[in-house]
This record gives structure tokens, sequence and C-alpha cells, in this order.
């Protein structure tokens, strides 16, 4: 009887040792995924701030309301 709970008990520990090694695998695989996906909205959004700033002129940084505001708008009909 002894010998037979054993041998449960060394079964059980093997199929949780499995279970856990997969669930790791799993999230380590999501953690590679959403690594992957973060770096390449990076480029997008490095890229595209280079586009923005293409004549040494950024929007983003050296535009304000004020500046927006102080100056006379486009002559129209």
């Amino acid at each position: 009887h002894l010998v037979d709970e054993a041998n449960v008990f060394a079964a059980r520990q093997v199929i949780h040792t499995s279970q856990s090694k997969e669930e790791i695998q799993a999230r380590e695989a999501r953690f590679r995924a959403e690594h992957a996906a973060a770096e390449e909205m990076e480029c997008e959004l490095f890229s595209e701030r280079e586009f923005f700033a293409m004549d040494g002129f950024d929007l983003n940084t050296t535009s304000t309301f004020t500046d927006f505001m102080s100056t006379d708008p486009p002559a129209g009909p």
C-alpha cells in the first residue's frame, strides 16, 4: 500500500512539474511577443517623430499655444 502511495505521489509530482514548465513557457512566450510588439511600436513612434522634425523644427516641442495665438491669422477672403 505504501508503494502505491509513493508511486501516486511521484506521478503527481511529474504532472505538476510538467504543468508548471508549460505555464512558465507560455508566460515567456507571451512576454517575448509583448516585448516584440513594444519594440515595433517604439520604432514606428521614433520614425514618426523624425518625420515631424525633418526641418529641425519639432512642432511637439517648440510650438506653444501662446506662440500660436500671438501670430497673425492668414489673410482670408
